[in-house]
């Protein structure tokens, strides 16, 4: 926002000058801290355990992988997936951490790892499982972020 108004009011100043303006192009997004953003509300919906808002994130193909292994593709058959786990776990902690951020176009791929502690609501038992992620996500032209893919490995 600051860099709109400064070069909007850069604009007007040299417009009062005898001399033509050249228009400036409009700065180039950081796509790549753009999908890092948008990873970090992800990882609050899977803290929240929210399965609605997580289905929200994926693209009609959008598929999520475990070990290699299909879970689910496209937003309904995700937040169906997800629901299954309502009132049968908690998230107690879900933390992520970016090492790589791959740009080709309009699609960022992330890398990294993840960290998640739960409890088992049945007999109060509590686990913890790590390992690694990549998740594809692709930007749209309204300029929203949806997820290609996503997989994980523990």
């Amino acid at each position: 926002m600051k860099i709109h108004i400064v070069l909007f009011f850069a604009s007007i100043a040299l417009s009062a000058c005898a001399s033509p303006v050249t228009p400036t192009a409009s700065p180039t997004p950081d796509l790549a801290s753009e999908a890092r953003a948008m990873m970090s509300q992800y990882s609050l919906a899977v803290q929240k355990m929210d399965y609605q808002t997580i289905a929200s994130f994926y693209l009609p193909d959008g598929a999520a992988y475990d070990n290699g292994q299909l879970q689910a593709q496209g937003p309904d058959a995700i937040r169906t997936f997800l629901k299954s786990f309502n009132g049968v776990v908690r998230v107690d902690q879900y933390q992520t951490k970016v090492t790589s951020a791959q740009v080709n176009g309009d699609t960022v791929t992330l890398t990294g790892t993840f960290q998640q502690q739960y409890t088992l609501l049945a007999n109060n038992q509590s686990g913890a499982s790590s390992g690694t992620f990549t998740v594809e996500w692709v930007r749209q032209p309204d300029g929203k972020w949806l997820i290609k893919r996503i997989e994980t490995h523990e």
